[in-house]
């Protein structure tokens, strides 16, 4: 079974931290990318979660 995340430690002044996150989540869309673009960018810029989160995330679909 593949993982659905991976946490890479790292450490920053002496501290123990989590410095990226991998997701990959299995998803099917059939929408036009251009539509959900203009959805999701407003909606990703005024996130108070994606704003706070330093780490490093990327998301890649399975």
């Amino acid at each position: 079974m593949a993982k659905h995340s991976i946490r890479l430690p790292g450490t920053h002044g002496g501290k123990l931290w989590i410095t990226r996150f991998i997701l990959r989540p299995k998803g099917v869309c059939s929408a036009d990318a251009a539509p959900l673009e203009r959805i999701h960018r407003p909606a990703h810029e005024a996130c108070f979660i994606a704003n706070s989160v330093k780490t490093e995330v990327t998301v890649e679909l399975r």
